[in-house]
């Protein structure tokens, strides 16, 4: 069996996870990721996705089988190797497990000045991860990479660090000078790698401070807006790890209360560049400022 540390939670596995940090601590288990016959559960379902029953989920697709209950993971393999294996445990196993417990799994990197977090989220393409290593280079670190585990206490919110690596493809790699031979793919493939951030990671959960949305959009220049309103939750919303896999559990009034407690405890801010234009450097700037706490190019939505 092999022991991790990973979003807060001290964690047994049978399956190994080559990118979580590992734990020799004594400390009482959390989380038990382990294989069983399952595949039995499931067949009154006749379609991939997610399944949400009282206090646990049935989730399958063309990986795996997992049932998933607010202390762990059972999986069933449906492949002959385990390749993919260990990013659908970690991304959808883990978030499904948040939103049983009542949290909420968020899809940003997770960037730490050492007080406070920002969330940093996106659409595909839209350059968050090459915003987020911009800002590790400027000495940042790194508390999450793909999915951030948030969860409301008191009057705050807080993010709790994954693992210290990043996932960045080739031409990312290339940019930067990276030899990328000895890195290890993520699921495999030869156009994304894990790479390791040493002393830039975050270990300790902190409170959130703003999560920024970045965006491509039909736009002449960079806009930068502070989020309200409708708007506001829209954007979150888009943010949730797993909310397309449910619009029946996702629109119930409990979980758009759990959104609304989350957004009173942090900003948003929705950043727009142009699709046409490399802005990534300005992106970068502004990200930096508005982490420093300077807002001045922002104007209210």
């Amino acid at each position: 069996m092999f022991k991790y540390v990973n979003s807060g939670f001290n964690l047994i596995s049978d399956l190994e996870f080559p990118f979580f940090s590992p734990f020799d601590g004594a400390e009482r288990t959390e989380i038990t990721i382990k294989a069983g016959n399952i595949s039995d559960k499931f067949s009154a379902f006749s379609r991939p996705g997610a399944y949400f029953m009282p206090e646990k989920v049935l989730f399958y697709n063309d990986f795996c089988y997992m049932i998933i209950n607010s202390d762990g993971i059972v999986y069933e393999n449906r492949k002959e190797h385990s390749q993919g294996l260990t990013t659908f445990i970690s991304g959808y196993g883990l978030a499904l497990l948040f939103h049983i417990r009542g949290e909420i799994g968020i899809h940003a990197g997770a960037i730490s000045d050492g007080e406070n977090i920002f969330l940093i989220s996106g659409y595909s393409g839209a350059g968050k991860s090459s915003v987020t290593a911009n800002l590790l280079e400027r000495g940042l670190k790194l508390a999450a990479d793909d999915m951030v585990r948030t969860k409301k206490e008191s009057n705050a919110l807080f993010a709790y660090p994954s693992f210290p690596m990043q996932k960045l493809c080739v031409n990312e790699l290339f940019l930067r000078g990276i030899d990328f031979s000895d890195l290890k793919p993520v699921d495999g493939e030869d156009d994304k790698f894990f790479v390791p951030v040493n002393d830039r990671s975050e270990s300790n959960k902190l409170p959130v401070k703003s999560l920024i949305f970045i965006k491509k959009a039909d736009v002449d220049e960079l806009k930068i807006r502070i989020l309200s309103g409708k708007e506001l939750l829209k954007v979150f919303s888009d943010c949730v790890f797993i909310l397309h896999l449910s619009d029946t559990e996702f629109n119930k009034p409990e979980f758009m209360i759990r959104l609304l407690k989350h957004l009173e405890c942090i900003k948003v801010y929705e950043i727009e560049r142009p699709e046409d234009k490399n802005t990534l450097n300005e992106v970068t700037e502004i990200v930096d400022k508005l982490i420093k706490g300077d807002d001045s190019r922002c104007y209210l939505s």
